[in-house]
């Protein structure tokens, strides 16, 4: 950990000079708490100090995507300083789903908190789908788009989110308008879904 108005680490370097020599074209940081270093993440210039070299990424032309939590009690923002959400050009909440025992996690539901240059995306609803990734060490969990809605709102947003999505693949550099005609939709009511 760099302390507030040092250079990176040896560490950091090193990252920097793999990700230009291999092209690599995202880094992501799963946790920010367990890449935080020894920083405090509730002190603004701390913060800082850690968003600085994902902005140097970033400056290279490399995807950054920080995983982070939300405070306790699900109040809907991250926890820590605020300048990780204020520095932030999309935050996604995932959110978890449950079978009808209301124990059984099967899924979640992804949203769009803020995306900074353009419009949101809508509300999408996944299943966990187990992925064998190498025999000695058994198995992982991806998530794929529902299949099914369990209630008649999910029902139909899950149509929109299936028109939007078939108009997207088919039809790529899409402009916004151009999908709301084509799923024959309100501008607020496909942002919703």
């Amino acid at each position: 950990w760099a302390p507030p108005g040092s250079d990176f680490t040896p560490e950091q370097h090193g990252i920097l000079q793999y990700v230009e020599k291999n092209r690599i074209g995202l880094v992501v940081a799963d946790t920010l708490s367990a890449t935080f270093g020894g920083g405090n993440e509730n002190m603004q210039q701390d913060m800082n100090q850690y968003l600085k070299w994902f902005k140097t990424l970033m400056g290279e032309g490399v995807a950054t995507l920080i995983v982070h939590h939300e405070s306790k009690g699900a109040t809907g923002t991250p926890r820590g300083s605020t300048v990780l959400a204020g520095a932030a050009d999309t935050i996604i909440r995932v959110e978890p789903t449950f079978a009808p025992d209301g124990e059984t996690m099967h899924g979640c539901t992804v949203r769009c908190k803020k995306q900074k240059d353009g419009m949101p995306f809508g509300r999408l609803l996944m299943r966990l789908e187990s992925y064998n990734v190498d025999t000695d060490r058994g198995s992982s969990v991806v998530l794929r788009p529902r299949a099914s809605a369990e209630t008649e709102v999910e029902a139909r947003d899950m149509e929109t989110q299936n028109k939007i999505m078939e108009y997207v693949l088919s039809h790529r550099g899409a402009s916004w308008n151009s999908v709301f005609s084509a799923v024959k939709g309100k501008r607020d009511s496909v942002v919703k879904v």
